[in-house]
């Protein structure tokens, strides 16, 4: 378990947003986090230069992450290998 900062403004929409969906505020904060580092790991990929050849690494900094994706059973994320 992490504890984090939310500012009460944020967090009231969350709780607002959760209740919307009949989900948990955590699992909407998951989710929201899930989809930041996807769309980070998607936005790299579209960005590297198609004349570069890609390294054994080809997400760079976010491979763990793009590798942790697919280990969650999660799936590549669009535009990826």
């Amino acid at each position: 378990m992490t504890t984090i900062e939310i500012p009460r403004d944020l967090l009231a929409a969350v709780h607002r947003a959760a209740a919307a969906d009949g989900t948990s505020v955590p699992s909407m904060v998951e989710q929201a986090l899930r989809t930041l580092i996807r769309d980070r790991v998607i936005q790299q990929e579209a960005a590297r230069d198609p004349l570069d050849p890609p390294t054994t690494r080809s997400f760079g900094r976010m491979q763990d992450v793009y590798d942790s994706y697919l280990m969650e059973g999660l799936g590549a994320p669009r535009g990826g290998h």
